[in-house]
């Protein structure tokens, strides 16, 4: 999938047709406006879109997905065949949950591709800084060494807490060269800047990773890498692990290096730091070129990592 355009309606109201190899876009809202989109384009767009038959089957034909936002429940994933497996898909889940070897062979995979994610970031930080050189000599060694027997295991459970103190270390480095205090990670309350910008943009993304999931027909509250809890949409936890780095994490430090903020674009109360509406504009727009714009958008790796759990899950001899 990677590699594919995506292409966003932002009209709530838009109808979608079909001529030749392109799809007919008609926005009556809020300007009355039409214009041609490649038919080999996968699509972001509003649930209440309005699609021909001729627009389906051209979709069906050359996209690998559309996914329709709506709001939680009402989103939709379609995919190629998406519909004739949806009955089974949450009785699949729930079986591989159950199932003690899919869940491990699950949960290794988010493991390792949450380490390569945070490699490959830390790598771009800089090579030239004993922190950030430490942490990406110290993932380089670990990662081969997961598929070895429980390596995996005993380091979710030994080790995760100390390599995850390392990024940040890393990633603190990397801030404060560009005068941007950061120090360690705190959650809420947000103790700085960078803490606040984090808490937003790793929420922004689980919203986004949120639509794909119960669009995909998926059950959000049971995962495989995080603890079930009632009110915890477990699944989404977990796919969010591989994104967190090159999604969020990167936007934000691309905003640092590039100056796109400065302190007083942050609230700064007695107890906690909070995002100015300039502050959460500016981060939004970077995720959002992360995840929906360029030559591979990583909604497309969003995407076909899901269809990678449901291909998983449907496999459930293991």
């Amino acid at each position: 999938m990677g590699g594919k355009m995506v292409h966003i309606i932002k009209s709530s109201r838009a109808s979608i047709g079909r001529r030749g190899n392109y799809l007919k876009v008609f926005s009556p809202f809020p300007v009355l406006h039409s214009y041609y989109v490649p038919s080999g384009q996968d699509l972001v767009t509003p649930i209440q879109s309005d699609f021909s038959m001729l627009a389906v089957k051209g979709i069906e034909a050359h996209s690998s997905f559309v996914l329709l936002r709506g709001i939680g429940a009402r989103s939709e994933l379609v995919t190629k065949g998406s519909e004739v497996r949806k009955m089974s898909i949450r009785r699949d889940q729930y079986l591989a949950f159950n199932s003690e070897t899919k869940g491990d062979q699950l949960s290794l995979d988010l493991v390792r591709r949450n380490l390569s994610s945070k490699l490959s970031v830390t790598k771009w930080m800089s090579t030239d800084q004993p922190r950030i050189e430490t942490y990406v000599h110290a993932l380089t060694s670990v990662i081969p060494e997961l598929e070895q027997g429980e390596r995996w295991r005993t380091f979710l459970f030994s080790d995760e807490a100390d390599f995850s103190q390392l990024y940040f270390s890393a990633f603190d480095e990397f801030c404060a060269a560009y005068n941007w205090e950061f120090v360690k990670r705190s959650r809420r309350p947000a103790e700085n800047d960078v803490n606040a910008l984090l808490n937003y943009g790793y929420a922004v993304l689980k919203g986004t990773i949120d639509d794909v999931v119960i669009a995909s027909g998926l059950d959000p509250y049971v995962g495989f890498l995080h603890t079930l809890r009632p009110g915890r949409e477990s699944l989404s936890l977990d796919i969010i692990e591989p994104f967190r780095a090159t999604v969020v994490d990167q936007s934000i430090l691309d905003i640092i290096r590039d100056g796109g903020l400065d302190s007083g674009d942050f609230e700064h109360r007695r107890d906690e730091v909070k995002l100015s509406d300039v502050a959460k504009s500016t981060l939004v727009k970077r995720l959002h070129e992360k995840l929906f714009l360029g030559t591979s958008p990583l909604i497309s790796e969003v995407v076909s990592y899901v269809e990678y759990i449901l291909g998983e899950i449907r496999d459930n001899t293991g």
